[in-house]
């Protein structure tokens, strides 16, 4: 009996202990579906936050996309407009300086008319106008819309005619018609350009009037100097001056600051010359450049002239250079002067041809050409050295070939013949 009882106290005890572990495993697995739960939860929080976040970035880079393909769709209709507007603007003509009055039609296709030799005239302008408000303290300028491209062109391969204008008309000015964003980058072209030409010793050129070939067929006909005037450095970055110019050659020059699209000269040289580009101040009525060179142990001065001929002959003109002999005078060389006076020196009885002559005479100067040197007749075109500068010989080639002026080709003796 002791023994059974025992035994049935170590099955109580055992059943005891197995109730225990199966209470504690109860509580463990309360604790197991509480945390799960909580993971669940967690996990589901998570998901939905995922969600939340992916929408998001879906949305705002799409958001980003609709932006930058609007931005894109403005910049390529801007594009097409300019196209449009520059196209519409391709064949007019902005005329500066006509004074306004009642027959502005008139004067405008007299112009015309005159610059492309009748092949041009009312009958090609589509539309004519003054722009901006009137002023009168101001001279607005002209919108001219022809009918094709064509006659633009006419007008403008004639425009060398403007100085021969008579009257009011020889101060006009004319220009394409440019759009702003135009306007703006040939103004930033111009800066520099300028601040190009400011930094280099040597010179800086925008580009040259005239046909690249034939000043390149120029210089390499035997010419040691070639003087150009009237060059018209008006577009920047054109290679043109460089591209005309023979290896084994450079040049100087000087273009027009308060009008770069007229005037300006270009002195083209052998590299085997000694060179020096000497300062000299701006002239109210002509623009000059002046180098001194060294060839074969010997110098000379050479003074290179462009007188507007639009512009009236005054006394100015002849103080203005009496100041610059004066100025090359005093390096004691030599003195070679060369250029487009615009003075009709073959009207030997003309004060300004008289005065012209005291001048020279006083410098102890002489002049070489003796034949006329322009299309309508006339001296224009003058080479005037130092007495004990001999030239050899003066050659004049017709007008027309290269421009309305002649060429004019002379030569000299030193140690060898050279050719300018």
């Amino acid at each position: 009996m002791k023994k059974l009882n025992d035994v049935n106290k170590k099955i109580i005890s055992e059943v005891v202990a197995i109730r225990a572990a199966i209470d504690g495993n109860e509580s463990k697995l309360t604790h197991i579906d509480t945390s799960g739960a909580k993971l669940s939860g967690e996990i589901a929080s998570l998901k939905s936050e995922l969600n939340r976040s992916f929408a998001s970035v879906v949305s705002g880079e799409m958001k980003k996309g609709v932006q930058s393909i609007n931005q894109d769709v403005k910049i390529v209709q801007k594009k097409l407009q300019d196209v449009v507007d520059n196209k519409e603007r391709e064949a007019n003509i902005i005329m500066f300086n006509l004074k306004e009055g009642s027959d502005d039609n008139a004067r405008v296709c007299q112009i015309l008319d005159h610059l492309t030799e009748g092949v041009c005239g009312e009958k090609n302008v589509l539309k004519m106008m003054r722009l901006g408000k009137k002023n009168d303290n101001a001279i607005r300028p002209i919108l001219i819309k022809f009918n094709n491209i064509e006659a633009k062109s006419h007008v403008f391969n004639g425009i060398r005619k403007m100085k021969t204008l008579k009257d009011d008309l020889a101060c006009t000015r004319l220009s394409h018609d440019f759009s702003i964003d135009q306007r703006a980058v040939l103004k930033k072209l111009l800066k520099e350009a300028k601040e190009a030409e400011e930094g280099c010793k040597q010179g800086f050129l925008y580009r040259v009037r005239g046909e690249v070939n034939g000043i390149h067929g120029l210089i390499c006909d035997g010419l040691d100097i070639l003087v150009l005037t009237e060059t018209w450095h008006g577009v920047v970055g054109n290679n043109s001056v460089r591209l005309a110019m023979p290896p084994g050659f450079w040049y100087v020059d000087y273009v027009r600051q308060h009008d770069p699209g007229h005037g300006g000269l270009i002195v083209y040289f052998r590299k085997d010359f000694g060179y020096k580009k000497l300062v000299l101040p701006l002239f109210a009525t002509f623009e000059a450049v002046s180098i001194r060179f060294s060839t074969s142990g010997y110098q000379f001065i050479l003074l290179a002239i462009y007188r507007p001929g639009s512009a009236q002959i005054s006394s100015l003109f002849f103080d203005e250079l009496i100041s610059v002999l004066e100025y090359v005078t005093m390096l004691n060389a030599n003195i070679l002067m060369m250029g487009d006076f615009n003075v009709h020196i073959e009207r030997v009885n003309d004060i300004h041809t008289v005065r012209l002559n005291e001048i020279l005479d006083a410098f102890q100067m002489i002049s070489h050409v003796h034949e006329p040197t322009h299309e309508q007749g006339g001296i224009l075109d003058l080479v005037i050295s130092s007495s004990n500068f001999p030239i050899l010989g003066v050659e004049i080639f017709p007008s027309g070939i290269f421009s309305d002026h002649g060429f004019v080709k002379v030569g000299r003796k030193a140690t060898r013949n050279d050719v300018f």
